[in-house]
């Protein structure tokens, strides 16, 4: 229409193109908007992050590049599946279960297959471990390398050993959260070009959030310290303002959620899953390596996440991560609960055959009551227990049976001298009644 472009450097890398009229001036505000639009010539796509990342590293192979390209190729290939998953009748499930239990979904199945081929086409890794496959998965060796096969030792090691994590959010948007252990970055997918474009630097998680993210209909089978804390969230002894709550069953998305608003995600033991639900190796200590690279923190209620020492490829653990004060906040009801009771030295002793017996008597209702007998340094440890009676009189043979009574009933239990180990904090009474507090390791 005997028009010109004009292109305008407002800095040596934004170019602005600006529509001309013939008669020299720009056309005016009726002009659409296409007609005049900002480019980028400078994008920090996803591979550009990689490759400046390796540069910066000392005695860097390229590995890590070629692996996470790799990784990067299958997300794309996935991204279209999910798009398409309706048309293609991708979706539903296969007809079997993982090595998890789980029922394994069509989508599943092809993107674990997709991640494999391309992984293994990279030569970039020696070995792998799927929630879909139970054993190792050993890709093809590269003949520059003679170190041997690789076995499920080089798989088990600490989170603390994590060089790179990240996540995959599929969707009406495709977005990367990968971390090489310089801070947290996001990625969206540009399905114009082909690329991940990098839109969010070094992402932070707030320090307390206001939202709470666990499956409380599970809440049956809580450890009290669990449901304790969930009351004091929905009801504030200060009058504060309750936490909300969201859950959506995906680990990936409720993490998400809770980096980018802040809060704690939560999925602790239960009496149905007592050692967690959620996988250690690859699930809980990536998703752990991303927390604490944004400032928050992870942990199995005892134990920082990525300390834990892996003992099998699919080990189940229990998790919590978010924002610091969240997570602290949380950490102080756990250890409410573990400093369980008083311990009571020789207060029974002469009732079986001169046997010193040491009872714990429960400090709080809902702590774990126990008694403990003790006889040539063996130890029996009895639950739900209020009070230890003989079975008869002030004497009795070793291994007698005693009368327990518990909250008003009366059980007795043959046997009690079995070897047990505990670990707490407790206050001993001796002899002279005075009183010691410190830790107790028998």
């Amino acid at each position: 229409k005997g028009r010109g472009w004009l292109l305008v450097a407002h800095s040596p890398l934004v170019l602005r193109l600006v529509c001309c009229c013939p008669s020299g001036g720009t056309e005016g505000p009726e002009t659409s908007m296409s007609d005049q639009s900002t480019f980028d010539t400078d994008v920090w796509t996803l591979t550009r992050f990689v490759i400046e990342t390796g540069r910066q590293a000392k005695g860097a192979t390229g590995e890590l590049t070629q692996l996470i390209n790799a990784m990067l190729t299958a997300i794309k290939a996935i991204s279209c599946a999910v798009r398409k998953a309706g048309l293609v009748h991708l979706q539903g499930l296969a007809g079997s279960v993982n090595v998890t239990g789980d029922d394994v979904k069509k989508l599943d199945v092809l993107s674990n297959e997709m991640v494999i081929n391309m992984l293994q086409a990279s030569y970039s890794t020696c070995c792998m471990v799927s929630e879909e496959n139970k054993e190792l998965i050993i890709t093809p060796a590269d003949k520059r390398v003679s170190e041997g096969e690789p076995t499920e030792k080089d798989a088990l090691q600490q989170g603390n050993n994590i060089v790179c994590a990240g996540y995959t959010l599929y969707g009406s948007a495709t977005l990367v959260a990968l971390s090489t252990g310089a801070g947290l970055n996001f990625f969206m997918l540009d399905p114009a070009i082909g690329e991940f474009l990098l839109t969010d630097r070094n992402v932070r998680i707030k320090q307390k959030g206001k939202i709470y993210s666990l499956n409380e209909g599970y809440a049956k089978y809580f450890h009290p310290s669990i449901n304790e804390y969930l009351k004091h969230k929905k009801y504030p002894e200060d009058g504060g303002a309750p936490y909300g709550a969201r859950y959506v069953g995906s680990m990936v998305s409720d993490i998400h959620r809770t980096i980018a608003y802040g809060g704690i995600f939560m999925y602790p033991a239960n009496e149905k899953s007592p050692k967690g639900k959620l996988r250690l190796l690859y699930e809980c200590n990536p998703i752990a390596f991303l927390i604490e690279q944004a400032g928050g923190l992870a942990t199995t209620g005892s134990q920082r996440i990525l300390d834990v020492q892996p003992e099998a490829l699919h080990q189940r653990v229990p998790f919590v991560a978010g924002s610091p004060d969240d997570v602290n906040e949380y950490l102080t009801f756990v250890k409410k609960y573990q400093v369980q009771a008083l311990v009571v030295l020789d207060v029974l002793e002469g009732l079986v055959h001169q046997t010193t017996v040491a009872a714990l008597i429960a400090l709080r209702s809902g702590a774990v009551h126990q008694v403990l007998l003790a006889q040539r340094h063996e130890f029996a440890s009895l639950p739900e227990l209020l009070t230890l009676q003989s079975a008869g009189g002030a004497e009795g043979p070793a291994r007698a049976t005693l009368t327990l009574k518990e909250r008003g009933a009366v059980h007795e239990l043959p046997e009690l001298l079995v070897p047990v180990v505990i670990q707490l904090a407790v206050q001993v009474w001796g002899r002279e009644g005075s009183a010691k507090a410190h830790d107790q390791h028998g």
